[in-house]
């Protein structure tokens, strides 16, 4: 839309393929997580009643759909274009670090998770097919480390001297 081509059902197609292969491939790296952490979200107050740790989703089950829809959200990345198919595997990589140790390094994990949210803005550009503003990425950057700044806070605020579920906080923090 800021880009002025709100007409362009081609750039509306590439957009809407693009945020599905990342939708795709972000829930197979949820479920991954939730599988790596299963023993912590059990133990924790809200993530217990996630579909894993509360075991309305078979574990068999996950573990089918997570090639599943990492595969189907690589190729329609790949559709798009190859610039998307990069970024989505830069994701997938970030991502897998993050949810296996990065998470546990303060504040290492802030930093990631706002990249992460960075790295669907500059797929928006290619999927588009337009040149990306360094107004809108400086932006969105500081924008998203607001945002993950504020859900680490929120996440320690829920602490209240419970163990920190796998992160490297302490309650102090």
């Amino acid at each position: 839309m800021l880009a002025h081509i709100v007409a362009d059902p081609r750039a509306w197609l590439g957009v809407v393929l693009a945020m599905l292969a990342f939708c795709f491939c972000s829930s197979a790296v949820y479920l991954a997580n939730d599988l790596w952490d299963l023993a912590l979200d059990r133990r924790h107050l809200s993530k217990q009643r996630r579909p894993l740790a509360s075991g309305d989703l078979s574990l068999i089950l996950a573990i089918g759909f997570i090639p599943l829809l990492g595969l189907i959200g690589l190729s329609l990345a790949a559709l798009v274009a190859w610039e998307v198919l990069w970024l989505l595997v830069l994701y997938l990589v970030l991502t897998s670090a993050y949810s296996t140790k990065l998470k546990e390094v303060p504040p290492v994990d802030i930093l990631v998770l706002a990249g992460l949210y960075s790295v669907r803005i500059l797929a928006g550009g290619p999927a588009a097919g337009v040149v990306m503003s360094f107004g809108l990425l400086i932006f969105s950057a500081f924008f998203f480390l607001s945002l993950a700044f504020l859900k680490s806070y929120n996440e320690l605020k829920t602490l209240a001297g419970v163990d920190s579920a796998g992160r490297g906080y302490r309650q102090g923090d």
